[in-house]
């Protein structure tokens, strides 16, 4: 049968999500035992997905050489451009200003006819074609001598045709100026990773595959650690460590993810771009990048969790809206403080990353924790009602039972089914009207019976119930005041005053 494997998994699933669920005592030998089994299994299931993820190595460095593309350092970057392409859209300025470079090195291996054919595919507009000239110039001037520069630039324009000659010598001037450099060379990428030694990038490799092992490997894991930590939870504990880790790691998947696409290549071009000001080339270790991506990520990844800590808490009664609200400034301190001492950098660029987010939810955990108590004082006043209406019950059955003694068993008597048989019936329907008179008189004596609480089979066990929970007082010992006046006329010599073992001790 082919579904029979799958029958046989629930039932064992089921089997051991009951024995998780389990309350009950075990020796610290036992749980010493337990500890070791669930960290073999741990430890067995994560070098499987180590040495599995291993393999995967190239595809890992890939992804995380992504946020280098998605900053646009990948590509070659000018940081000295000049005046007529920084008046270009920024978007378009590096693109413009690249193909510029690329066509005056493809003119400056090629000469006559050969050069204008490659003009008229490599740019044809006119731009480009005039300030590849220029360029062409401005590089050859290079050689030359500071004050030679502008008489060359200024003959060596006047040669280019008619049409381009005002242009390309106003071109020749504008990088001169702006001290672009001259290079013709292919452009290095913006930022370069190296490594500095002959075992870092395999050491690097292996660091990256147990990281993606413990990702892959998380929900085995995961229900490693339950296998040990529920039976020593309390039921309301159990109940809510479910949501609050589906939550918390959606909350720390988003974080991740955020700082992967966000904040890990605005936090790159800022320093990138800082660096560059100053006339420095970006050379990274692939090692401390690498390193600086994870940690960051890590970072916001944990720093996502407050709502879950806060809401945990508040469910627990350990923290309050009100408490929040009157600690906001000190919370926006201690969150101000701890993404400066968690970032890697702490600059105020990063920091700002950091800390906005996590005062926005500190915010919304506020307003969660309003939702919820509000929640809670509605739960509790419905279950007030509910114990009151019981008292009342319970207290007015109890009131009409002394009143009327005999209530009880004749309701009983009348509730109860007839059990003889049809002749005996037949038999009772020629009692004469005085019998069907007197059997009236309970009618009249259950007349008195209070309307909101009427008589049940089990009220004297309901009564007694009540009064032991109270503090377990049965009707034989309560209090004199707390007796019907008829029922203490009954009986007006007994004593009903509880015995005083002082009171013996004199006598």
């Amino acid at each position: 049968m082919i579904v029979a494997p799958f029958l046989k998994l629930r039932d064992k699933i089921t089997r051991k999500r009951q024995a998780l669920t389990e309350d009950a005592e075990k020796p610290f030998l036992e749980h010493l035992e337990d500890l070791r089994k669930t960290m073999t299994k741990v430890i067995i299931t994560l070098t499987v997905a180590v040495v599995g993820c291993f393999v995967f190595y190239p595809v890992f460095f890939k992804i995380l050489m992504q946020p280098i593309d998605a900053a646009g350092l990948e590509e070659p970057k000018e940081m000295n451009l000049p005046a007529a392409v920084m008046e270009l859209p920024e978007a378009e300025r590096q693109a413009a200003w690249w193909k510029i470079h690329s066509t005056a090195r493809g003119m400056a291996y090629l000469d006559g006819t050969q050069r204008e054919l490659f003009l008229e595919t490599a740019a044809p507009d006119d731009f480009t074609r005039q300030f590849a000239h220029a360029m062409i110039l401005y590089a050859a001037a290079d050689g030359l001598q500071e004050v030679a520069r502008p008489d060359y630039l200024k003959h060596a324009a006047a040669r280019v045709p008619d049409k381009d000659k005002e242009k390309v010598a106003g071109y020749a001037a504008q990088l001169t100026a702006s001290k672009t450099p001259v290079s013709l060379e292919t452009p290095p990428p913006a930022v370069e990773t190296e490594s500095f030694g002959p075992a870092e990038i395999f050491m690097l490799s292996m660091k990256l595959s147990l990281f993606a092992g413990i990702i892959v490997a998380f929900p085995l894991l995961f229900f490693f650690l339950l296998e040990f930590i529920l039976p020593g939870l309390t039921q309301k504990e159990r109940k809510m460590i479910f949501p609050a880790l589906g939550i918390g790691f959606a909350l720390f998947l988003t974080g991740v993810l955020f700082a992967y696409f966000v904040v890990v290549p605005k936090t790159l071009v800022f320093f990138n771009d800082f660096g560059a000001e100053l006339g420095i080339k970006n050379r990274w270790r692939v090692a401390n990048f690498i390193s600086f991506e994870t940690s960051l990520c890590l970072i916001f990844g944990v720093a996502f969790e407050l709502p879950v800590v806060v809401m945990v808490m508040v469910k627990l009664g350990l923290l309050t809206s009100t408490t929040m609200r009157r600690t906001r400034s000190w919370a926006f301190i201690i969150i101000l403080v701890s993404s400066a001492v968690l970032t890697p950098t702490g600059d105020a660029f990063t920091m700002s990353f950091l800390a906005a987010p996590m005062i926005i939810m500190y915010e919304a955990c506020i307003w969660l924790a309003v939702l919820h108590e509000r929640r809670e004082r509605k739960r509790e006043a419905a279950e007030q009602r509910r114990d009151e209406a019981r008292r009342a019950a319970l207290i007015g059955v109890a009131s009409v039972q002394a009143a009327n003694p005999n209530a009880s068993a004749s309701a009983t008597e009348e509730q109860k089914p007839s059990e003889e048989p049809k002749a005996e019936s037949t038999a009772d329907a020629a009692v004469p009207s005085d019998a069907a008179s007197i059997s009236s008189e309970p009618e009249t004596e259950t007349s008195n019976v209070h309307p909101y609480h009427p008589e049940t089979v089990d009220e004297d066990e309901d009564y007694e119930k009540y009064m032991c929970g109270l503090g377990g007082v049965s009707r034989e010992h309560t209090h004199t005041e707390s007796v019907p006046v008829e029922e203490r006329s009954e009986h007006p010599d007994e004593d009903t005053t509880p015995d005083d073992p002082d009171t013996k001790n004199r006598d």
